[in-house]
């Protein structure tokens, strides 16, 4: 006969909920939840990078279609470029009240439509204005996006911001490739670009309803089934009635005390109106992130050139560095996360930076074919985590900043996208002319000392960052141990009550 456990006196101890337990975490470690939400936005982050890379992709086969003549064509394509830099800080200051969620589910079909008018352009009128609501929706859907990366990786203490770009890579080496084969099979322009636009329509619907973060019965199941996990923790050490078992919670336990509070901030609380102004940490963010984008965008667009005037290849070989260049590229972010987790953040800016300048010198020199794709793939390695990497660290940053203030991250953090998409985006498209004028100047060949120039920029700053945290690091090391305590010990008491409200 099984005689029943008797229950030990004292509080109840709270059970965690299915998604809690570790036989129900995903293959990656993640609860599912998380892990689906990483895999929607993963796919909104692919859908977009595969429909614009078919769309340059075909660019010229659209002029031709409209009889735009070349020196027209880059007046045409300028409405799409102006319009996503004027959207992208209009986004970043209504984000707090548009909300992210809203935000990708309006604009992820909205941009395959836009795409659709702009194929079935009969004029040249009509595809300006096509391309002026283009660039429109997609910056702002790029707002949305990365906020939406960061309030996640937020939650689950991860850096998911190189895997989603790296997915919209990945995605636009494929449409570039498969928009290769299209041109050479002959396929008609009209149904290349109305079925990659299609399937992108059909990806945005169908992922509509399942982001879950910034608002939604999902993104409460996510941020309940931490905060009950959480305060489960910390009330096993901190169980009331027996002393000597109560101690400090540790940083992983610091770091996700606040979540309840975030998730109130998230889902209607009134905001505040902060700035958190431009500290020299972002100053620094913005330096490198600018750095790297200018080398990025003057490889992406000379790439072909160099390998056919300066290395010496023949056409055939010279048109695989832009692909080489972006298949290293798409690579190296889809493992960023794992890097930033295994060597930090700001150290994988330093390394990444100096490699890049290294490696841009390299090519300054005469190389073979072979080392100078070696040198191509040192370039693109070293400045492709860039991007993500300062995006993580400086909505971190910001968010940091506006909670030592007292107020909500959400207006902090979308000032901290505003900057660095504006520095990204516009870095990334003044890179090419601006190779192209120094090329005017001192020639092709020296002018590759400007990629070299992006990423010492991109090391230097990050390499100033690095001694700042590492020099805060040492005075909070040698700060009282009794005032650490007290620090530590008086958020921890406040948050575990919010936990409990959450967690109910």
């Amino acid at each position: 006969m099984r005689i029943p456990r008797r229950r030990p006196h004292g509080p109840e101890r709270p059970t965690p909920n299915s998604a809690t337990r570790p036989g129900e975490l995903s293959r990656t470690g993640l609860e599912p939840s998380i892990a689906r939400a990483r895999l929607v936005l993963m796919s909104a982050y692919a859908a977009n990078g595969l429909l614009f890379s078919t769309w340059f992709s075909r660019l010229p086969a659209m002029a031709n279609r409209l009889h735009i003549a070349a020196n027209e064509l880059a007046v045409v394509t300028i409405a799409l470029t102006v319009a996503t830099l004027a959207a992208i800080p209009v986004a970043a200051r209504e984000l707090p009240h548009w909300r992210a969620t809203r935000i990708v589910r309006v604009t992820a079909p909205l941009t395959a439509l836009a795409m659709l008018v702009a194929v079935t352009s009969t004029q040249v009128w009509q595809l300006v204005l096509a391309l002026l609501l283009l660039g429109a929706v997609n910056g702002i859907q790029g707002v949305g996006l990365n906020a939406h990366a960061t309030t996640l990786s937020r939650l689950a203490n991860r850096p998911f911001m190189p895997a989603m770009i790296g997915s919209a890579s990945a995605a636009a080496v494929f449409g570039s490739g498969l928009a290769t084969v299209a041109t050479a099979g002959g396929v008609p322009l009209m149904l290349h670009l109305g079925l990659v636009a299609g399937l992108c329509l059909v990806t945005g619907l169908a992922v509509n309803r399942q982001i879950p973060i910034g608002g939604g019965s999902s993104s409460i199941r996510i941020v309940r089934a931490a905060a009950s996990k959480t305060a489960h923790r910390l009330e096993q050490s901190h169980r009331p009635g027996r002393p000597g078992t109560s101690r400090p919670a540790n940083r992983l336990d610091v770091g996700r005390l606040d979540v309840s509070r975030r998730l109130r901030a998230q889902f209607g609380r009134p905001r505040e109106r902060t700035s958190t102004g431009t500290d020299p940490v972002m100053r620094l963010l913005i330096g490198a992130a600018l750095g790297a984008s200018v080398a990025e965008g003057g490889i992406a667009t000379f790439a072909i050139v160099i390998f056919r005037d300066v290395v010496g290849a023949r056409l055939a070989l010279a048109t695989l560095a832009f692909t080489v260049f972006s298949i290293a590229m798409a690579s190296v972010r889809l493992a960023g996360g794992w890097l930033m987790t295994a060597v930090g953040p700001r150290l994988t800016l330093t390394l990444g930076g100096t490699l890049a300048a290294v490696a841009g010198l390299a090519m300054v020199s005469p190389l073979s074919l072979p080392a100078a794709f070696l040198a191509l793939i040192g370039i693109a390695t070293g400045i492709a985590c860039a991007v993500p990497v300062t995006l993580h660290l400086a909505t971190e940053h910001a968010g940091g900043r506006a909670r030592e203030a007292g107020a909500t991250d959400d207006r902090a953090t979308a000032q901290a996208l505003s900057r660095l998409g504006l520095a990204t985006g516009g870095g990334y498209l003044a890179g090419g002319p601006l190779l192209g004028l120094v090329a005017a100047m001192i020639g092709l060949r020296s002018s590759i000392v400007l990629v070299a120039v992006g990423g010492a920029a991109l090391a230097g700053c990050a390499g100033v960052l690095g001694m700042w945290a590492h020099a805060g690091s040492r005075r909070e090391l040698a700060a009282p141990p009794g005032a650490a305590a007290s620090r530590s010990a008086e958020p921890a008491s406040v948050s575990t009550r919010e936990l409990a409200r959450a967690r109910t």
